[in-house]
């Protein structure tokens, strides 16, 4: 009995103390669920063990042809039907949690599901999303990083918990840190969404009248209670374009950034589009944006991108002078057409001690602290700074600067 047991001792808590997959095994297939980000979605692709991004049915629809194997129709026949066992077992393990393009039946996709290996039909966004959400695992966004990031997707990775930085002299990237790494970047944004503006010509001494849906406008990005970036405008209120511009590059309004697309001619989807556009212009081709403000998270780009995006918008004088100034007062016309001053104080004090002759900075959460800066032929950019020290830490070192 005695040697029993210890027998039994040293089996029994053998399963108890064996470790668990790790979660790049674990996951192949599946979706992942952030639970402390609103259960933002990355899909682990099977074939390159790489985690891909999906934002919402969309995303899953357009990223499924994209990684799926294409497949005869004897070959999907072999894989088991719905409520019953059986079929090619090393088939479907091979399959396991991969999408399929049944290249006999007009590129037709499934999803073969890691939990009894079934080959879902994907007809539709919606049934796409609700076929790999089946498969899903709980992680915390620290968790992420143990599953690496694909590099097909312009979007940025919420597990990053570093830093990127880069300086740009003479067209050339001359020093960085991670400066490749796709990254949001806040308000950053605004400086695209200045260029965009000029190059259709604005009227300065348009009024724009101030709507209620226009000082909603950052709600449709965050929540009520959040406080953005943003000037002390009323509904009722007319203000020219001039003072809006001035407003987004010195203020950082995400409100001013809305109304001046909208004062553009063009609507909000094809101002975003002109964006792009420009982006690509510009050579830069892991940069993307999704709205005028960078209230967004996936407005994103990379310290060297943004570099080359800040000299091209800093190059153009109106948005290089209007970014540096310190104070300003906008002349605004209330529904009765008296006046009301607003006066706006740039919120950069710290950045304005560098002497710089363009600068905009910006903040999200996913995007921590952004910073570009131009002074003389120096571009120096810096993404995700954990605080206002360590970014000012870092413009230095960029700009060889001991203040």
């Amino acid at each position: 009995m005695r040697k029993f047991f210890l027998l039994g001792l040293f089996i029994i808590p053998l399963p108890l103390l064996a470790a668990a997959p790790p979660l790049t095994q674990r996951a192949a297939g599946r979706v992942l669920l952030q639970t402390d980000q609103r259960g933002q979605a990355w899909y682990v692709n099977p074939g390159d063990g790489k985690r891909y991004f999906l934002q919402n049915p969309g995303g899953c629809w357009e990223l499924a042809p994209q990684l799926a194997l294409g497949i005869r129709t004897a070959d999907l026949n072999k894989l088991p039907a719905a409520g019953k066992r059986g079929g090619d077992r090393g088939l479907a393990r091979r399959l396991s949690g991969r999408f399929l393009l049944a290249t006999e039946q007009r590129g037709r996709l499934y999803f073969v599901s890691p939990l009894d290996s079934r080959a879902t039909p994907l007809n539709d966004p919606e049934s796409c999303w609700t076929a790999v959400l089946r498969a899903h695992l709980g992680v915390k966004t620290a968790d992420l990083a143990q599953v690496p990031m694909n590099t097909r997707q312009i979007t940025f990775d919420p597990a990053f918990n570093g830093v990127a930085a880069a300086r740009l002299e003479d067209g050339q990237i001359a020093d960085g840190t991670r400066a490749d790494e796709i990254l949001p970047i806040a308000s950053l944004t605004k400086l695209m969404t200045a260029m965009v503006l000029l190059d259709h010509d604005p009227d300065w001494d348009q009024v724009v009248p101030i709507t209620a849906d226009a000082l909603a406008y950052p709600q449709l990005y965050v929540d009520p209670g959040d406080v953005t970036s943003e000037v002390p405008f009323t509904s009722g209120d007319r203000v020219t374009v001039r003072d809006l511009w001035r407003a987004m590059l010195v203020a950082s309004s995400n409100q001013a950034a809305g109304m001046l697309a909208g004062a553009s001619s063009l609507t909000e989807r094809e101002f975003v589009a002109a964006m792009n556009t420009k982006a690509n212009a510009l050579g830069l081709t892991r940069t993307r944006f999704t709205d005028p403000s960078g209230l967004d998270p996936y407005n994103v780009s990379t310290a060297a991108e943004m570099a080359r995006l800040a000299a091209a918008a800093f190059s153009q004088p109106e948005i290089a002078r209007t970014s540096v100034m310190g104070q300003f007062t906008i002349a605004a016309r209330r529904p009765d057409g008296t006046a009301r001053d607003i006066p706006v104080v740039n919120r950069n004090a710290t950045l304005l001690r560098f002497g710089p002759d363009g600068a905009k900075s910006g903040f999200l959460i996913e995007a921590q602290r952004t910073v570009a800066v131009r002074r003389g032929e120096t571009i120096a950019v810096v993404l995700h700074a954990r605080s206002m020290k360590e970014r000012n830490q870092l413009l230095s070192q960029l700009l060889a600067d001991p203040r």
